[in-house]
């Protein structure tokens, strides 16, 4: 009686359900490896447009962290790139530099990368490990320059003194040759 053997009511069914993806791509174009610590990692897809806030939500998810935690993209030169969680697009970054990327497309995660997930309490101290050596070389630095600043003085007092002794042995000349 049905000379469909085909139980699908949709005689032509879309194997490719996003129309901008070619039918040979790959369900999840982007494969990020977050690094939680020195032997813990997960792995997951991501589609090119998803936000970076995609990955903050995939680790949370994860239930292996607590806490705040940054993202960061390992860059070259030793620059890293802290993926936006916010998803306050293309807005520049906190040290008023370039913007920051909205998708992780536009971070750079394409067609792989690896994560390092870093807790904000150990950004926090390290910035502060920075500011102390910062603030130890410019002690040391100022420490300098006060002891140059003495030594200088100390010179040109002697050198007061000694033209002083000079001008008195003159003077004392002068008048014992007008007498």
């Amino acid at each position: 009686p049905n000379p469909n053997p085909n139980p699908n009511p949709n005689p032509n069914p879309d194997p490719n359900p996003n129309p901008n993806l070619p039918p040979s791509a790959p369900c999840a174009p982007v494969v990020l490896k977050v690094r939680l610590s020195s032997s813990i990692s997960i792995e997951g897809g991501f589609f090119l447009d998803e936000p970076c806030a995609a990955a903050y939500s995939f680790v949370r998810s994860s239930g292996k962290v607590r806490g705040a935690f940054d993202l960061l993209l390992p860059g070259g030169a030793g620059a890293d790139l802290i993926l936006p969680e916010d998803g306050i697009s293309g807005d520049a970054d906190a040290d008023g530099g370039e913007e920051r990327p909205r998708t992780l497309l536009e971070a750079g995660c394409f067609p792989r990368a690896t994560l390092t997930l870093q807790l904000q309490s150990e950004r926090t101290k390290l910035a502060e490990a920075v500011a102390s050596s910062a603030g130890r070389e410019e002690t040391a630095r100022g420490s300098a320059s006060r002891q140059r600043e003495r030594l200088e003085v100390q010179r040109r007092e002697a050198a007061a003194f000694r033209e002083d002794r000079e001008d008195v042995s003159i003077r004392r000349r002068s008048s014992r040759g007008q007498s």
